[in-house]
């Protein structure tokens, strides 16, 4: 994988350890993933995620940069 120059270190590390082709040594292959918010140690504990709070994110104490409106539970047009 080439990257710009201006790419960090830690961003580059870990997309290359998640897009590993080797299945089984990609970061996160061998995390128990029991649900959404358990599981994924290996990559939530990369450098890369080194300032993230996850257990505020888990329990909703972080407010969202933003909210984008729905017109109804379907809706896809932010996306």
């Amino acid at each position: 994988i080439e990257f710009p120059d201006f790419f960090p270190l830690r961003a580059k590390d870990l997309i290359i350890r998640l897009l590993n082709p080797s299945p089984d040594r990609r970061l996160g292959a061998h995390d128990v993933l029991q649900t959404l918010y358990v599981g994924g140690d290996s990559i939530k504990t990369h450098p890369w995620f080194s300032r993230i709070n996850w257990h505020s994110i888990r329990s909703k104490h972080i407010r969202v940069p933003w909210k984008p409106s729905l017109k109804n539970r379907a809706d896809s047009s932010n996306f």
